[in-house]
């Protein structure tokens, strides 16, 4: 078993044959807010058996995503997915509803359920009652900062995946904004989800996908992943649906090499991993609410320090 396990998000079988998976132990495979998304493996079976069985064939753990925000007429489908991934043996389901989680758990026992970011999941008493439903790992509500985080693990005892880095899901909607604008770009669905349409206003930039809306800027835990290390976390995740696939290997990459050196923080090189990283970067960092703050800002390794020395 590695020290830290890497995870990576891609959308699609092509775009995963496409991306060095080198890196990563592991794919979470699927785009969790449009089912219509093209080759979707969470609505295509077919793409769904050759990505797992690609990924097993790569010696990669598979975990399967599902909808971020299901509806009742949706549950036949989704139930029929958890069949296949339970015949293909995933690594991990990654649920976002309680509805599907009590499915899953009540007609496939055997599928580890990993609690996905729009669970609702703030409270230690909700992080508990996950548990009762066989979930074994927590992907945390972004929204969380991390002594909130801390605490649900330290008395839960349940395993807990950090995003490190990429954009996050800020809200989904019912209906798909990029529909609206389908005379005016002369693209249809699914084609027009496939290009960047931006939300810009100062400094503000937000992305839309599907039925989520995106932070513009990436999530970077890059200078502080010492800290977390130091905290015990080992499993990290870098959210990648919408990254070319040259990128999201590149990413991995910087990464993978940040957690060899990770222990020993006295000697981590921070600006020069930084500099690196800033190359996959259109529209700048932030920390999201991991200190605290608003989503937007970003805190370095130096101001975070100061920070602290300040309240000493």
């Amino acid at each position: 078993m590695a020290a830290f396990e890497l995870t990576a998000e891609i959308p699609t079988l092509d775009q995963l044959k496409a991306t060095d998976l080198t890196p990563f132990d592991g794919v979470y495979l699927g785009q969790p807010y449009c089912r219509l998304y093209r080759d979707n493996p969470i609505a295509n079976f077919d793409q769904l058996k050759a990505a797992v069985a690609y990924l097993k064939e790569k010696g990669k753990k598979a975990y399967v995503s599902t909808d971020a925000g299901p509806r009742s007429e949706t549950l036949p489908q989704v139930q029929a997915m958890l069949e296949i991934c339970a015949e293909l043996e995933v690594d991990g389901i990654d649920v976002q509803s309680l509805g599907v989680l009590r499915l899953a758990h009540r007609d496939f026992p055997q599928l580890p359920l990993i609690a996905g970011g729009f669970i609702n999941l703030y409270t230690l008493e909700g992080a508990r009652t996950l548990a009762q439903y066989g979930v074994k790992v927590l992907r945390p509500s972004y929204e969380l900062n991390l002594d909130e985080i801390n605490l649900i693990r330290d008395e839960t005892g349940l395993e807990v995946e950090l995003l490190v880095h990429g954009k996050f899901p800020l809200g989904i909607t019912d209906r798909c904004f990029l529909l609206d604008y389908q005379e005016q770009t002369g693209l249809s669905c699914p084609d027009i989800c496939l290009e960047e349409f931006w939300m810009t206003r100062g400094s503000w930039t937000l992305r839309h996908i599907g039925t989520a809306l995106l932070s513009g800027k990436q999530m970077c835990m890059l200078e502080h992943l010492p800290h977390l290390v130091g905290l015990g976390y080992r499993r990290f995740r870098i959210g990648t649906l919408t990254t070319p696939a040259p990128h999201r290997g590149e990413m991995g990459r910087i990464y993978r090499e940040a957690l060899a050196q990770a222990a020993d923080a006295q000697h981590y090189p921070r600006e020069t991993l930084m500099k690196e990283l800033e190359k996959y970067s259109r529209h700048g960092f932030c920390n999201g609410y991991y200190f605290g703050q608003s989503g937007h800002l970003y805190i370095s390794h130096a101001e975070k320090a100061a920070q602290s020395a300040t309240t000493i």
